[in-house]
């Protein structure tokens, strides 16, 4: 098991993946720029693809982190991520 899927909770880590014929290509975060801004264009991305999977959503938002942010991400607890908006708050 990867240090990622410690990271998030069973119900998470456990959702399948849908088979896609193009993976999509969501923009990266390093922790500089406007955060929100990052969010709003991951949401409206992920909507269009994926009509609103919540555990889906959970688990594709950290991918996009790159350098400070992923950093973070990595510092948090095992099991703590529970639901996206804990990751945006």
């Amino acid at each position: 098991m990867t240090r990622d899927s410690n990271l998030l909770c069973d119900k998470i880590h456990n959702t399948r993946v849908p088979n896609v014929q193009v993976e999509p290509n969501f923009d990266t975060y390093n922790g500089e720029g406007d955060p929100m801004a990052h969010i709003k264009a991951f949401k409206m991305k992920f909507d269009l693809k994926f009509s609103m999977n919540d555990n889906l959503m959970d688990k594709y938002f950290p991918t996009t982190f790159r350098g400070d942010a992923l950093n973070w991400y990595f510092s948090l607890s095992a099991m703590s991520i529970n639901f996206y908006v804990q990751i945006i708050s």
